[in-house]
């Protein structure tokens, strides 16, 4: 079977990282590349290198995993959304209930604008973005994804 490359990425909280989960249960000869791991792993060899940290947001901001990952090359590219409210709700799951919800939200909508400002949120002519709002599980969230994808035979 020929290999597809798949790309994900989306809003804090969307479930990106849970539907690749999924997705690597159910596709052949998949490998999840988790580029929030990869911008985390490259700020902190930046910050235990010495980097300057009052620039560390610029600098960081210079560095293009889409450029690095070379989205051209892959069969598909997904940009996974959900309403904040519905974001919050989950990030709050994820945390066990003991964090304020309106605290969390006003983070996410933070983070948002943060990311949204660095360009993370460009996105290309060949996105596929997918609203998983109404999605009540990650299996429905996946299979959502999975309704854009043709694998090879």
């Amino acid at each position: 079977m020929e290999n597809v490359v798949i790309g994900i990425e989306g809003l804090v909280g969307a479930g990106k990282t849970s539907i690749c989960k999924e997705l690597v249960k159910i596709l052949p000869n998949t490998i999840l590349l988790n580029g929030g791991n990869l911008y985390r792993a490259i700020v902190y060899a930046m910050m235990k290198s010495g980097a300057d940290l009052e620039n560390l947001k610029s600098q960081a901001s210079n560095i293009d995993i889409k450029t690095m990952m070379d989205l051209s090359k892959t069969n598909y590219h997904f940009f996974i959304t959900a309403s904040i409210d519905e974001r919050a709700k989950r990030k709050s799951i994820q945390y066990n209930g003991e964090v304020n919800i309106e605290e969390l939200k006003e983070h996410i909508i933070k983070r948002d604008n943060l990311q949204k400002q660095a360009g993370f949120y460009n996105l290309s002519n060949n996105t596929i973005e997918v609203d998983v709002t109404d999605c009540k599980t990650v299996e429905e969230s996946t299979n959502k994804v999975l309704n854009y994808i043709k694998l090879p035979r």
